[in-house]
């Protein structure tokens, strides 16, 4: 298990890894669907990218929340997401005749 280790500027694939109180700045952090241990780490400026079954899983949910909102605020609280309340609609000014 790396421990207190930086990555920067790489591709850390994390699926089957253990990362003790790793730093990780501008790096793609790949998600495969396995078990990652990270403990304590930091993540600075990365992008994200899921393959394999992460991927698959990743998009099953996203139709499940793009159909039905009741449960897009279920799987929100069972991620420890607190839903944003919805944005208002934009007024339009009224021109005066």
């Amino acid at each position: 298990m790396p421990t207190k280790a930086t990555y920067e500027n790489e591709r850390v694939v994390l699926g089957g890894g253990r990362f003790d109180h790793c730093t990780f700045r501008n790096c793609e952090l790949v998600f495969d669907g396995n078990p990652a241990d990270m403990k304590e780490c930091r993540i600075e400026n990365c992008r994200h990218s899921f393959v394999g079954p992460a991927s698959v899983t990743l998009s099953y949910l996203s139709v499940l929340c793009a159909s039905d909102p009741q449960t897009a605020a279920h799987i929100a609280q069972q991620l420890g997401i607190q839903p944003s309340p919805p944005i208002p609609p934009t007024a339009t000014p009224q021109t005066k005749h």
